[in-house]
């Protein structure tokens, strides 16, 4: 929801990358291309790709949620929990740096 507000805020011409980049079968701010439109915002306000290597866990997050919220047989443990919520806290940290 940051990546989206942040893309809203600043005009991302979000409709424009989605066809510059071929997507033209998905949906404004779907999670299949949020993460690559986030990059290419990035990228246009000098921000180098490596400095988001971050970004990366967000596929990871998004399929331990999905897991979590549509298969009953997968349970997380504690300590994965608590692992993930890490990862998330520095996510939203970093967003939170572009963002000022």
């Amino acid at each position: 929801q940051k990546m989206k507000f942040i893309l809203i805020s600043n005009k991302f011409d979000y409709k424009n990358f989605l066809d510059k980049n071929g997507y033209t079968k998905e949906r404004l701010y779907s999670h299949g291309t949020i993460k690559h439109a986030f990059i290419d915002y990035c990228k246009n306000i000098g921000i180098k790709t490596e400095d988001l290597s971050w970004l990366m866990n967000l596929d990871q997050l998004y399929s331990i949620r999905r897991k979590v919220d549509y298969d009953e047989r997968y349970l997380i443990n504690p300590f994965e929990f608590n692992k993930q919520f890490v990862v998330a806290e520095n996510i939203i940290d970093n967003i939170d740096c572009i963002e000022e």
